[in-house]
């Protein structure tokens, strides 16, 4: 599971020109799912999203995490996070996870966990997706598979 987190004023998605889901400040999040994510590193990336601490404080350093702030998250499936351009000049998409009711399910259990209360989910084919970035804070994260035994 990769996820690319945007700190914004403000994000919007629309489809087909209608909003489909729309956030004030907080993160707006990319997430790519691959073809082994499970619900483990599901729960594991929620985790990290929650706690990540990349909002100011009252001394402008980075300090507050998204609820610190009572903010929103809006993330969008995002397939092209799994981009293999190493052979040939036409990426690969073969890790990542196919079809929209199996994408739509890990979003809707990162939204599930109980460490995000506030997701809003859009679905694989928006049509535009606007955004006031909050500063120039951008974090790659990205869930290593692990065996458990």
């Amino acid at each position: 599971m990769r996820l690319v987190v945007q700190r914004v004023k403000e994000a919007s998605c629309t489809v087909d020109e209608k909003i489909t889901g729309q956030i004030k400040q907080g993160f707006m999040v990319p997430v790519g799912i691959g073809l082994d994510d499970n619900k483990e590193i599901v729960e594991k990336m929620a985790v990290k999203l929650s706690k990540l601490r990349v909002f100011e404080d009252e001394n402008q350093k980075m300090n507050l995490g998204i609820f610190d702030i009572e903010g929103s998250i809006l993330s969008i499936s995002q397939f092209t996070l799994y981009a293999d351009c190493k052979k040939g000049n036409r990426p690969s998409y073969v890790n990542a996870m196919k079809g929209e009711d199996a994408i739509i399910s890990r979003l809707e259990q990162l939204r599930k966990s109980k460490w995000l209360k506030t997701m809003l989910i859009t679905g694989n084919s928006f049509s535009s997706c606007l955004f006031v970035i909050n500063g120039e804070i951008i974090q790659n994260i990205v869930a290593k598979l692990t065996k458990i035994p």
